[in-house]
């Protein structure tokens, strides 16, 4: 059994670019980088979101997905109706078998 049988949704990922205008103002621009990517996510328990000795992060979720698929924290995860902000991403010992993506759901 492959890890892909587990993936169970598909994510469309967004990439999120901050430039400054003439004036000095920040406009953001959004762009689609990736469609029908295959993954699955599950909610994160109290205990992970605690930290457990790593970087406290407002993540609620984790995302798993194929690494072929470069994702940075500087994307945007739409699941369904659901937009999820980035805030690690995790390739499990360096072996290149999937990614893990911890995330929280936008408002």
């Amino acid at each position: 059994m492959s890890i892909a049988d587990f993936y169970n949704a598909a994510m469309t990922v967004k990439h999120v670019a901050a430039s400054r205008d003439a004036a000095g103002g920040v406009t953001e621009t959004t762009t689609t980088r990736y469609r029908d990517v295959l993954c699955r996510i599950r909610q994160l328990s109290q205990d992970e979101r605690g930290g457990l000795g790593r970087e406290l992060v407002p993540s609620t979720h984790r995302v798993y997905c194929d690494p072929a698929t470069p994702i940075t924290t500087t994307d945007l995860l739409v699941i369904g109706s659901d937009t999820y902000n980035v805030y690690r991403v995790n390739d499990p010992h360096g072996l290149g078998h999937h990614l893990e993506i911890d995330v929280a759901l936008t408002e």
